[in-house]
């Protein structure tokens, strides 16, 4: 029996979904599976995707659901799939999922794969007839799916309460991290000295896209109150995005513009997070983020929303503190709690770390991934 020909379909290369695809590309063991990707060539992961030196295909589709380009993409994708001879297609993002699998079937691929990064009619901003709209779509795509994987529990159970599919055609996969205590890191208070922020002052640092997802607005909000209460912390905002200009305007209007740090994208994440004290993690919708089980593995403390597989990952009180949506002032009173409290900080830090590596180590994700294409296979 010959290599597992994969291919993989997405529609961007940023954010969550595609450090995920990152890492299976990366591990996924070479001597069983042939690997492709396709994928607009452009994002913060393109460059890394093509060092993994798997095939590549450009494609010439967006994000944006109905923009005229995912035409031309999807009749890119059936000249791929049709010349392939793919055993697997597993589609990612909620574009790439809905051209990949009806690209896949139309050709006859003998399995074809979602994973759920997020539904689109659970997202709390959109409006009812546009939750209404996306839910219609995607139980009319449950005929082209033989499998979904969900990143969390929680996205398992968002599916099935709205009856898109069935549990029997979904598997629980979370989410895995590189471990590697090797990893050499720019040393603590060199980073702070070039930020001008002191050895001893309290920092607090919330990580990613400036979008309305992250609620960035409710952590400048909760950095307000805790300001009046340890005038001398500080704050980081990692990140960049479409509300960015909007983002620095409200730091302006509350006040806090001279202890609120915009940093914009950054590579080396890794190391603003090393000098981060506490990390907060606002969000009104997250699936599994990437930033938390980070935070975690390098024993910060992390307050973080109530929200999606968030609590499937922080142990309320004991690695963290979780908090409701849309309420900065809860979140300002955990936060000020950890600063003031450092054995409790600590403690969390410690215990977080090695939940992480129990549970969420990319070893695990990987394995548990092999084992399902060659489940499903098999099947077939």
């Amino acid at each position: 029996m010959g290599k597992v020909k994969i291919l993989h379909v997405t529609s961007t290369t940023t954010g969550g979904s595609a450090f995920s695809l990152l890492l299976l590309l990366k591990y996924l063991d070479r001597k069983v599976f042939d690997i492709s990707i396709a994928m607009p060539p452009d994002g913060p992961f393109y460059c890394d995707i093509v060092k993994t030196q798997v095939q590549v295909y450009p494609l010439t589709i967006s994000r944006q659901p109905f923009h005229y380009c995912n035409i031309r993409g999807f009749r890119q994708l059936r000249k791929i799939l049709q010349k392939g001879m793919f055993d697997i297609v597993h589609t990612h993002t909620s574009v790439g999922g809905f051209l990949g699998r009806i690209a896949a079937k139309s050709v006859g691929i003998p399995c074809v794969i979602w994973t759920i990064h997020g539904w689109a009619f659970n997202y709390s901003h959109s409006t009812f007839v546009q939750r209404r709209f996306f839910k219609t779509i995607e139980k009319f795509l449950d005929r082209f799916t033989d499998h979904y994987v969900a990143v969390s529990r929680n996205m398992l159970e968002v599916g099935i309460q709205a009856r898109v599919t069935i549990s029997e055609k979904v598997s629980v996969i979370y989410h895995g991290i590189e471990t590697d205590e090797n990893e050499i890191r720019v040393h603590h208070n060199n980073l702070r000295k070039e930020l001008g922020i002191g050895e001893n002052i309290p920092l607090v640092g919330n990580i990613g896209r400036i979008e309305p997802q992250k609620a960035v607005d409710d952590f400048l909000r909760a950095a307000r109150i805790i300001k009046d209460a340890i005038p001398n912390v500080n704050f980081l905002v990692v990140g960049d995005g479409p509300l960015r200009n909007d983002m620095e305007k409200l730091s302006m209007q509350l006040g806090i513009k001279d202890v609120v740090l915009f940093t914009g994208w950054k590579k080396n994440v890794k190391e603003y997070m090393d000098i981060i004290d506490v990390v907060c993690i606002p969000s009104l919708w997250e699936a599994l983020p990437f930033l938390l089980l980070e935070a975690m593995y390098t024993k910060k403390p992390v307050v973080a929303t109530h929200v999606g597989g968030i609590p499937e990952v922080v142990d309320d009180g004991k690695t963290g503190i979780l908090v409701p949506p849309s309420r900065p002032e809860v979140m300002a009173n955990a936060i000020i709690t950890l600063i003031e409290n450092k054995r409790i900080a600590k403690e969390m830090g410690e215990a977080g770390k090695r939940r992480v590596q129990q549970l969420f180590s990319v070893e695990q994700m990987i394995t548990h991934y092999e084992k399902l294409y060659l489940d499903l296979l098999k099947k077939k």
